[in-house]
């Protein structure tokens, strides 16, 4: 089926729109920072140097000089990006 006919058959409410909004404004929240960052040569302003400043990564820091706070943070991201891949990719839990 391709995409027109998956629109035409698309039942669209409030909800719908709300969500689609805020997907696309998080998006141009997230996208418009972080390639700017990159275009401008300053990869140190990009979100996951500011995660990493936060969480004192140091680069080619060895794992085994991490603290139950990276594992802990490293561990709620990896959830949640396995839960959003068998939600939206696999249809599971909905």
């Amino acid at each position: 089926m391709n995409l027109r006919a998956v629109a035409a058959e698309t039942t669209w409410n409030s909800w719908s729109w709300y969500w689609l909004g805020w997907l696309l404004i998080l998006t141009a929240a997230f996208l418009g920072p972080e390639l700017y960052a990159l275009a401008s040569r300053h990869p140190e302003n990009t979100l996951s140097a500011q995660v990493w400043r936060l969480e004192q990564v140091k680069a080619g820091e060895h794992i085994w000089q991490w603290s139950a706070g990276h594992f802990l943070i490293g561990g709620i991201i990896a959830v949640f990006l396995v839960w959003l891949l068998f939600h939206f990719v696999l249809g599971i839990w909905h």
